[in-house]
This record gives C-alpha cells, structure tokens and sequence, in this order.
C-alpha cells in the first residue's frame, strides 16, 4: 500500500527507526532489508530471484492449454470432454477416460477382406499369406508399410528369321500361337515333344545340259560342240540326233539363238521343226531338227541347245 510519510518520519519516528535508501527506486522493484547497511534498498525482482511472469507457451505438437495473459493472468483454455470421453478432477489430477469401445469392423470395396471378427477386445484381422501361390509374390514389412514385391516377369513372345510367324498375340496371360495345317501332300504328326512335318510326295531333282550348234549362210545346222561328258551326236541335214547318258526322258528342249540386233532370243522347237524321241529309246535318245530360224539366230550365227530331264 502507499506510504504516505516524509523521509525524516520513516526515520526518526519509526521504532525501530526505518531507513531507506530511496535513490534509485524503479516501477516494479521491491524494497528489502540489509542486515549489514541496516537500510531498506531498492531490489529489482530478478534480483530477489522473483521473476516477473509475462507469458506462458505450450510445448509438444499437440493443442495447446495456454490461451494468453491479460494484465497479470495467466489464462489456460477449458479441457472439454468430447463423445466418450470423460473427465474426473480431484484436488491435484484431471483424469481424461474413454468410454467407448470398439464394438466391431467392417471390410470395403470388393476384395478379399482382411478383417474376420471381433473377439472380446481383440479385432481379428487376417494374414496376408503368398508362400502357396503359383504367382511370384514377395511381402515384407517395412515400417508401418507392408509391402508387396511382383518379381514375376511381364512376357510376350516374337518371331525371329524371315519365315511364316507361329506366334500370333499375347491375350492377357495367354500366349496364343498359330496352328500347323497341313496342306496337299504333306503330312503333320504330333508327339509329346515334337511335331514333325513330312511331304507325301518325293521332290525330283531336275537336271540341265546345254551345248552349241552353228549354222551356215543360208541358216541351216552345220556343226555342233560342246557336249557333255558320255554324250555323242550326229548330222543328217537340219536334223541332229543326240545320244545321252542321263537315263532318263528329256521334259524339256529350248534355244537360246544369237541375234546381231537382239542379242540371244529365246526359241522352243515348234510343229515345223519338232524334237521327238525315237520309240524304245526315251530314255537315252534325242532328235532335234533345227535351223537357225528356228532358233531365233541370224545365219552364220550360233545357237545354245538346252536339254532338261
């Protein structure tokens, strides 16, 4: 409270007498007694070791209790008990208790549901187990994350070589292939391993001779050369007969005849100038009547005979 007093009362009147060091008092300091000066001396309050309060904080990351400071009050918020919960104040201790429970679970979406049932107190949830499946899965723990490893491949399939493809498109986890037909004279037979195509008809080996006849000025066969080996001919005119050795018949005769302006021209005996084969010798015997027209060569010229069998 205020002192209402002049300095020379507090000091002579007073028994005991007061005195006071009234020189350096401030706002908000106090005035303590000094057994050894025997004098009432200004103190600041830190100084008596009463620090002046002039805020509050909250620490932590939760909500705060401490709301402000008006004037000199400290002003906390309320704790107010929410939807199961209760609050219970003794003289030192504010209890904050639940009351509600958690009665059951549910599973959403479409899924498999991890949640079973609810046991007492204990929710049942269930395992997540891929030990048994045929897809390569892998689970593990990490943290508070589970986490799911595919270490399965994501395949298709292609063709390689330049021949007819077999793979055809991968439908979802199905590889679709073609199918082997077999087409005229070929046979496709199935083993456990293997397939094997075979051809019902025997391929011929086909065999190609050629050698060279000459033509005289007025265009017809004067010389030949070149014959194959075990092969021999004679002339009789335009006509030259041909002895082989290939012991087969002759499928097909054609020319090539030189031509100054043309080059070689392409000719095939026609009814005119016919090659035949004498009865009882098809397969080691030839006459070929030719002349330089037939031939598509000029006269004096030259004509490449070609024998296949």
């Amino acid at each position: 409270m205020p002192i209402y007093a002049q300095s020379s009362t507090l000091r002579n009147l007073t028994i005991p007498v007061l005195d006071i060091d009234y020189t350096t008092l401030a706002d908000d300091d106090l005035l303590q007694y000094n057994s050894i000066t025997g004098r009432f001396e200004n103190q600041s309050l830190q100084a008596a070791g009463l620090d002046v309060l002039t805020t509050a904080s909250n620490v932590g990351t939760g909500d705060g209790i401490f709301k402000q400071i008006v004037d000199r009050d400290l002003q906390f918020k309320s704790i107010v008990a929410g939807a199961g919960i209760t609050l219970t104040a003794t003289a030192d201790d504010i209890t904050i208790d639940s009351s509600a429970a958690v009665t059951t679970a549910v599973n959403i979406g479409v899924g498999d549901g991890i949640f079973k049932q609810k046991t007492g107190d204990d929710l049942e949830l269930r395992r997540l187990d891929v030990s048994g499946s045929s897809i390569h899965f892998s689970i593990a723990t990490n943290g508070d994350t589970i986490e799911f490893t595919n270490a399965a491949e994501i395949n298709t399939a292609s063709n390689v070589g330049t021949g007819e493809t077999l793979f055809k498109q991968k439908t979802n986890e199905d590889l679709e292939f073609k199918s082997l037909v077999a087409g005229p004279n070929v046979t496709i037979t199935s083993t456990a391993d293997e397939v094997t195509i075979e051809a019902g008809a025997v391929a011929e080996t086909a065999y190609s001779y050629q050698f060279t006849v000459t033509f005289d000025g007025d265009g017809n066969l004067d010389t030949f050369s070149d014959l194959p080996a075990g092969w021999s001919a004679n002339l009789v005119g335009n006509k030259i007969t041909v002895t082989h050795s290939v012991n087969r018949m002759p499928k097909n005769i054609s020319y090539w005849g030189f031509d100054n302006t043309n080059g070689w021209q392409l000719r095939f005996p026609n009814a005119g100038f016919q090659a035949t084969i004498p009865f009882g010798s098809e397969t080691t015997s030839i006459i070929i009547d030719i002349n330089s027209t037939v031939a598509g060569a000029d006269a004096s010229s030259t004509a490449k005979v070609n024998v296949i069998f």
